[in-house]
């Protein structure tokens, strides 16, 4: 049995949200024309006021203008879909999802504890495991939109990679 002590930040249920974004298609799309196609198009404008007017102020503007697009946009959409998420939760409803909990793995449940509360999750509950690219966040799904999320930096007395490991182990125990 393991056992493991974090603190959920709203900062990485932000890390979550722009995960799942990341993995979207529509919203790369949306992405890719703020960051590359419509800043590409203003340089191309900028250059054409460069050649054929011999406008350099005009060119310059635009050309600042399209930098400026391609970096601010992205994170104001970024920003912006996170404004839509946290609309979905009262202040009680964050509070009660952030804070200090305990996990424990053990054979045919996880144990989840918070403010003295006790749930129990049956292994068969949660669709699947991940650990990001970074080795900095566990993510336990109970779907493809939710999951039980496990910060390194805030675990207190445990080793993150021993703990996960052991929750992949149950968990396939589970599912065999």
């Amino acid at each position: 049995m393991s056992k493991i002590e974090f603190e959920l930040r709203e900062k990485d249920i932000r890390f979550f949200n722009d995960m799942k974004l990341a993995g979207n298609p529509g919203f790369k799309k949306m992405i890719t024309n703020h960051q590359a196609i419509i800043p590409g198009a203003m340089s191309a404008i900028a250059f054409f006021y460069f050649i054929y007017y011999q406008d350099f102020r005009t060119g310059i503007l635009i050309g600042a203008v399209g930098v400026l697009w391609g970096l601010l946009v992205p994170l104001y959409l970024r920003h912006n879909s996170w404004q839509q998420v946290r609309k979905h939760y009262s202040e009680e409803d964050m509070g009660n999802i952030l804070g200090m909990r305990t996990l424990k793995a053990q054979p045919g449940r996880l144990v989840e504890t918070k403010g003295g509360e006790e749930n129990t999750i049956p292994w068969k509950d949660i669709m699947r495991i991940e650990i990001n690219k970074d080795k900095t966040y566990g993510f336990l799904y109970f779907d493809h939109n939710s999951a039980l999320i496990i910060p390194k930096k805030t675990i207190k007395k445990a080793k993150f990679m021993d703990f996960m490991q052991e929750v992949l182990e149950y968990h396939t125990e589970a599912n065999e």
